[in-house]
């Protein structure tokens, strides 16, 4: 896949994004259903094709991380946005990453990528926060409202179902799924990646049979970074971050303002922050240790799924 084909479609394309994209998910697809005990296998061996593949781009594309920079600054929440209209109804799937979409599709046959857009750039710094605030005016989805556009819900977690949908404007839903179930996913908890799956594909199934007869768009606020082995980012000692938690790859510049020289080649800013890029991070020590984190800028943080249901035949 890192071969002769890809460098010849980055040189033809008009933007390079959605042959990356396109790799990105060729690296998650699967043949069937993941029986859960396999998952976790199947996760890091995929995400050391991810690693492969990003420092491949990095190498190629002096420039990559720079424009994902910039689309990220750029983003204004349209990509959500668009869909609200009629009687739609948009799901947010907080951290909802091109792996679980691309998997979903085998536990969700009635959704696949959007034809005219199948992922998006998150806003930066690929926080909850950033898209939040262009799209509800606060920083925490769980203080959002009503707007004069759209309706507007707030699901906690698995058991926070049961709220009633209106049904004659478009609908928003905020669904703190995958990232719940994320947070549990640590060096003692390594096999938690199979309740990411599955509890995410149960909860979006229910908020699909429920909303049944309205067209649905399925989104992310941000992806992820998944760091289970040393196969799957660079270590660097970040001396200047070592009291900021490990789960965050983004920080103000005011937290950051002790990074060594040596360090700044894996950081990239604008504004008040700085952010991580591509697969850099610290590794974590003891049991507690968290395996995912967001905020940076890998391809897996920035580049969001967008999931439409399919024309009934």
């Amino acid at each position: 896949m890192l071969g002769e084909s890809l460098v010849k479609e980055l040189v033809e394309a008009e933007d390079l994004l959605p042959v990356i994209w396109k790799a990105m998910v060729k690296i998650w697809e699967a043949d069937e259903k993941l029986a859960p005990e396999t998952l976790k296998a199947f996760y890091d061996e995929r995400e050391e094709q991810m690693y492969r593949l990003e420092r491949f781009l990095s190498d190629t594309v002096s420039d990559l991380y720079e424009l994902l920079l910039q689309r990220a600054i750029e983003q204004d929440g349209s990509y959500v946005l668009k869909w609200l209209q009629g009687n739609n109804a948009v799901i947010i799937a907080d951290s909802l990453s091109v792996r679980e979409a691309t998997l979903l599709r085998l536990w969700l046959p009635q959704m696949d990528f959007a034809e005219d857009q199948p992922f998006a750039v998150a806003p930066f710094p690929t926080f909850t926060e950033s898209l939040a605030q262009k799209l509800l005016g606060v920083s925490a989805p769980s203080g959002g409202k009503d707007t004069e556009r759209f309706n507007y819900r707030y699901i906690a977690g698995p058991g926070a179902l049961e709220q009633s949908f209106p049904e004659d404007r478009p609908l928003l839903i905020w669904v703190r799924l995958p990232d719940i179930e994320l947070e549990q996913v640590t060096e003692a908890q390594t096999t938690k990646m199979a309740d990411v799956l599955r509890v995410t594909a149960e909860v979006l199934d229910e908020l699909l049979q429920r909303l049944d007869g309205r067209k649905v768009v399925i989104t992310s606020d941000h992806g992820y970074f998944y760091g289970a082995s040393s196969k799957h980012f660079d270590e660097i000692p970040f001396k200047g971050l070592e009291k900021l938690p490990r789960e965050r790859r983004a920080y103000r510049r005011g937290e950051a303002s002790s990074l060594y020289p040596s360090e700044q080649d894996a950081v990239i800013g604008h504004g008040e922050w700085i952010a991580l890029k591509g697969r850099y991070w610290r590794s974590g020590s003891g049991q507690n240790a968290r395996h995912t984190a967001h905020g940076g800028l890998s391809l897996a943080e920035v580049l969001v799924p967008i999931l439409e249901m399919k024309e009934k035949q």
